[in-house]
Parts: structure tokens; C-alpha cells; sequence
């Protein structure tokens, strides 16, 4: 089984990115991050200690799973057919989604956050992760901004719609877990 194959079984929904040259580069880039990371897979990846200890273990590919699901539901419910001026850009909002939290992989050792959360959070490490990729500054801009700890909005629809995404799945989490959405049960951590 290739390392492609493996992701796409992983994350099915990359499938959907209907540009074959970003759908490869997708894959090869969260190949080559958890090739440089301590995980051995990406399925052993945690999604984030600091949120899990609130509503228990969740793997970081169910969350972008989620999140990817999420994002394509959203851009669907639009009903466009064709791309043009102003349309949504879905390879590029799905692209975003599947990579939005890739920097985690170097972010968390032994099931901890280490020192590169604090000083580099993972919107801007990710940012610097896709960059020496060469993806387009459009899906570095959804990944910057899908999180306030960048402190970056979204400035584009599709960056939007995966900060939307993202923030939606992370209240359902705590919904489903705790009762109350993320956002009003813990105001002391900006952290998604």
C-alpha cells in the first residue's frame, strides 16, 4: 500500500479535490510532516491535549475528518455548478480544511505540548509548512486564519468557511461531551 493510498483511506474526502497537481501535493505534504515529525502515522496523532482532557481522546484525523466533511457540506449547500468570478473555490476550501492543523505534528511530543505551541502557534507554523510546499498564498491564507490564534480573519469566503468549520466542530465536541459549546465552557484557552 502506497503512503497516498494510506492518507486517501485515512482522509477520504481529499479525493474530492478534483485538481490532480493540489490533490498530490495535499498528500505529500502531510507525508512529508509526519516523515519529519516523533508519530510514526497519522492515525497515532492526537487531535489536542489541552481540549482532550476536557472531553476525552479524539484523534487529529477524526477532527480534520469532521472539519473536511463540515467545510465540503457547507460549500455544497450553495449549489454552485460552474467556477467563476466570485464563485467558491471548493479544491481550495477542502485543501485548507484537510490541512488546516498539520503543524500539530510538530507541536505535540509523548501526548504534550511542547514549546513550539507557544512560540510559533500552529496557524503560523502551518502557514510556514505549506509556504516550502508551494501552495497558493489563497490556501495559506484558509490555514492562517482558520484560527484566532493567529490573529488573522478570514478575508476570503473560503477562508471563512473552514474558520466556520473548524470552530463548528470543536463546539459540537463539547456539546456532545460536556453540555455546553467550547466557546462559553472555556473562556481561559484560545486554542483550537
Amino acid at each position: 500500500m502506497t503512503p497516498d493510498s494510506r492518507f486517501e483511506d485515512m482522509i477520504p474526502e481529499v479525493r474530492e479535490i478534483s485538481d490532480h497537481k493540489l490533490h498530490e501535493n495535499v498528500i505529500t505534504t502531510w507525508a512529508s510532516a509526519i516523515a519529519q515529525s516523533d508519530f510514526e502515522n497519522l492515525a497515532e496523532v492526537p487531535w489536542w491535549p489541552p481540549h482532550e482532557a476536557k472531553v476525552g481522546s479524539l484523534s487529529l484525523v477524526e477532527h480534520v475528518r469532521a472539519v473536511v466533511k463540515c467545510a465540503i457540506a457547507i460549500v455544497d449547500s450553495f449549489g454552485q455548478q460552474t467556477q467563476t468570478e466570485g464563485d467558491i473555490h471548493r479544491d481550495d476550501v477542502i485543501a485548507g480544511a484537510v490541512l488546516h492543523d498539520i503543524s500539530k505534528v510538530f507541536e505535540i511530543v509523548d501526548g504534550n505540548l511542547i514549546e513550539t505551541h507557544e512560540l510559533l502557534p500552529h496557524p503560523h507554523l502551518s502557514v510556514y509548512v505549506l509556504a516550502r510546499n508551494d501552495f497558493s498564498v489563497h490556501i495559506q491564507h484558509i490555514v492562517l486564519a482558520h484560527s484566532d490564534r493567529s490573529g488573522v480573519d478570514p478575508q476570503t469566503i473560503e477562508a471563512k468557511i473552514v474558520a466556520i468549520a473548524d470552530e463548528l466542530v470543536v463546539d459540537e465536541i463539547y456539546w456532545r461531551t460536556t453540555g455546553h459549546l467550547k466557546t462559553n465552557a472555556s473562556k481561559e484557552s484560545n486554542t483550537r
